[in-house]
C-alpha cells in the first residue's frame, strides 16, 4: 500500500498520460499541478520525448519554465534535466555517463537494427526508421515505426529475444507504434530513480504515473518507485500498478493525472494514508 503522505515528487509520462489529443493538457491537470508545485511537491516528467519537444508542449499549455511548476524532466527514456532559474540544465554526471555508454553502443545498435529490419521485413512486417541517423546520438536511441500499435507490439515481441541473444547491453522498449533500442542501463525506471536522487529524494518518495509498455520499469517496483496509472492505461500496466499497491485513477489522460495528484495533496493536508481505488 502506498502512503501518499510520503510522496514528495511525481513523475508523469507524457503521451497518453499527461497530454491528450492535439498535445492539449486538461485544464484541471494544469491547475492541480500548479497547486502541487506550490505545496512543495517536485513535479517532473518521464517521457520518451526530447527536452525541446517536452518544453514546447508544456509552454503551450501554460506549464513552461516561466511557470516554475516543473522541477525536472526525464527525456528520451534516459537523460535527466533539472530546473535552473528560467530553464533546465543537464544533470551531470548521470547524463555524461549515459552519453559515453551510448557512444560505444551506437554502431552496434545500428548494425543490429539493420539486420533485424531485414529479417522482419522478410517475415512480412512493414517498418520504417523514425529517429533519423543524424539525431540518433543526441536522442540516445535507434528505432522502428510500425504501421499500428498492434504491429509494434508484435515487432517488439519478436525483437526482444533476438537482441538479448546478440547484445545484452541493449534492451527493447515499445510505446504506441514505436519500437526502440536503448542501452540496458537506462529506461524510464532507472532514469527516474536518478532524477529522484538528483532532487535529494529516495525512490519511494516519488510517484510515477504512466499508461503503456515503456512505463513498465518505473511502475513494476524494480527501481523502488511508487506507482500510479491513469484510467486509460492498458491492462498490463493496471495489473502492474495493482501489484504494487498503487493508485489506479478512474479518469483518463490529464484528468486522471489530476485525480492522482489531488489524492496525494488531500492525504498530505489531512494526514490520512491510503492506496486509493
Amino acid at each position: 500500500m502506498i502512503d501518499p503522505r510520503q510522496i514528495a515528487a511525481v513523475a508523469l509520462d507524457f503521451d497518453g498520460t499527461l497530454i491528450g489529443p492535439g498535445h492539449q493538457i486538461d485544464a484541471r491537470a494544469v491547475a492541480t499541478l500548479r497547486r502541487a508545485a506550490a505545496a512543495g511537491i517536485a513535479v517532473c516528467t518521464a517521457s520518451g520525448r526530447p527536452p525541446g519537444g517536452q518544453l514546447e508542449i508544456l509552454t503551450a499549455n501554460g506549464l513552461g519554465p516561466a511557470s516554475g511548476v516543473f522541477a525536472a524532466l526525464c527525456c528520451d527514456e534516459r537523460s535527466v534535466w533539472l530546473r535552473d532559474g528560467a530553464g533546465f540544465v543537464p544533470h551531470r554526471p548521470w547524463n555524461d555517463a549515459v552519453d559515453a555508454e551510448w557512444d560505444a553502443l551506437l554502431p552496434v545498435a545500428r548494425e543490429l537494427l539493420r539486420e533485424a529490419r531485414q529479417a522482419l521485413t522478410a517475415a512480412g512486417y512493414a517498418l520504417r526508421q523514425h529517429v533519423p541517423d543524424e539525431l540518433q546520438r543526441e536522442r540516445g536511441m535507434v528505432d522502428f515505426a510500425a504501421d499500428s500499435e498492434a504491429a509494434a507490439v508484435a515487432t517488439a515481441a519478436w525483437l526482444r529475444p533476438w537482441i538479448a541473444a546478440r547484445e545484452p547491453r541493449l534492451q527493447v522498449t515499445q510505446n504506441w507504434h514505436l519500437v526502440v533500442l536503448l542501452p540496458a542501463s537506462v529506461g524510464k525506471g532507472r532514469a527516474v530513480a536518478a532524477m529522484a536522487a538528483a532532487l535529494g529524494l529516495a525512490p519511494a518518495q516519488l510517484l510515477a504515473v504512466g499508461d503503456r509498455q515503456n512505463d513498465t520499469t518505473m511502475l513494476d517496483g524494480t527501481c523502488g518507485l511508487r506507482a500510479a496509472a491513469v484510467g486509460n492505461a492498458i491492462p498490463e500496466i493496471r495489473a502492474l500498478v495493482a501489484a504494487q499497491g498503487g493508485y489506479q485513477a478512474t479518469a483518463e489522460l490529464g484528468a486522471g493525472v489530476a485525480e492522482i495528484v489531488e489524492w496525494v495533496l488531500a492525504a498530505r493536508a489531512e494526514g490520512i494514508p491510503g492506496a486509493g481505488p
